[in-house]
């Protein structure tokens, strides 16, 4: 199981924007109302096993039957298992997904997706990034530091020659600042703070979830919300101030979440969220460029498969989904 399928993101999301719940063979389906009484679900996240279930006459015979009670327009798969290196070098993203037999370390072991087969297809994007970079915490400090780009070990001295300090702390509304002023400056949107109060609230009650803050003397200049679930730490959101740049803060600050990780047991440091490889003029290059400093390797995932119940309105949710991102 994933932190997005865990009982706890349930009752995070039906907090926040989704209306209900479901569980099909232990799998989390979440629903969102949407306009002229329509609605879409969506699976968060699940590991690989769920091919065992996609698979299952029962498990597509219940989805369905949400889905028509419910008026459902289509339902949302997505599946953390990675991609093999040979298929996403093969020039067809879909080779090796649907058709090939893969070892996985990150979804669960063999198997054969064949998602069409069952009426899948692929999403043009998703809710959560299907590209990301993963810091295998199992090495030691050294190693870590090690294979980390040049820059990156430069600047975790830059900032610890400054006098920044890291600090874990459940001071949301430290975080909240920064993110906020770190989203107005580089003018994207941005989730009010009672979301991020109600995720601190729920996932702490299980230690899921930590924030830390980087700082010289009392002055904030960046925050991290990591999650802590299974074996692996997450990077959930960040903000940072835009004064003292020339400090780095972020640098100690995400080298302080590593050790603190390792020091936990976790093995492994999920980044979360980068552009696609090979692609300069993605909106998220800048945030790459940053995460890539850290080393870790890139990790492509299976993502987003749409199983759609009402193919007009699929079209029309399509056209909607593209212009709000």
């Amino acid at each position: 199981m994933t932190l997005f399928q865990s009982p706890e993101w349930e009752e995070f999301k039906l907090a926040t924007s989704w209306q209900k719940s479901y569980r099909v063979d232990g799998v989390l389906i979440l629903q969102k109302n949407l306009p002229m009484k329509r609605t879409m679900l969506y699976s968060p996240m699940a590991n690989g096993s769920v091919k065992l279930k996609v698979k299952s006459e029962k498990y597509m015979r219940d989805i369905k039957k949400i889905a028509e009670e419910n008026n459902s327009i289509f339902y949302r798969l997505e599946i953390n298992a990675a991609v093999p290196r040979h298929s996403r070098e093969s020039g067809n993203p879909d080779d090796g997904i649907l058709n090939r037999v893969q070892n996985d370390d990150t979804g669960g072991g063999a198997y054969d997706l064949r998602l069409m087969t069952y009426g899948f297809k692929k999403a043009v994007m998703g809710i959560q990034p299907d590209q990301t970079r993963i810091i295998d915490l199992t090495k030691s400090e050294g190693e870590i530091l090690a294979q980390m780009k040049q820059k990156g070990r430069y600047n975790i001295k830059v900032a610890q020659k400054h006098g920044v300090t890291v600090k874990k702390t459940d001071d949301i509304d430290a975080f909240y600042k920064l993110y906020k002023e770190m989203s107005q400056r580089q003018k994207i949107s941005f989730r009010e703070n009672h979301y991020f109060k109600e995720l601190f609230d729920i996932l702490s009650r299980k230690k899921y979830i930590g924030v830390f803050i980087a700082s010289v003397g009392n002055k904030d200049l960046a925050g991290a919300v990591v999650t802590h679930f299974d074996d692996t730490a997450t990077y959930l959101f960040g903000g940072s101030s835009d004064e003292m740049k020339n400090a780095m803060a972020p640098y100690l600050l995400h080298w302080e979440i590593i050790k603190n990780a390792k020091a936990n047991g976790y093995k492994k440091y999920d980044l979360f969220g980068v552009s696609p490889e090979g692609v300069a003029n993605h909106k998220w290059a800048g945030v790459t460029a940053f995460k890539e400093k850290f080393g870790g390797e890139y990790v492509k995932l299976m993502g987003s498969w749409d199983l759609i119940f009402k193919p007009i309105e699929y079209k029309i949710f399509k056209m909607a989904e593209r212009l709000r991102r």
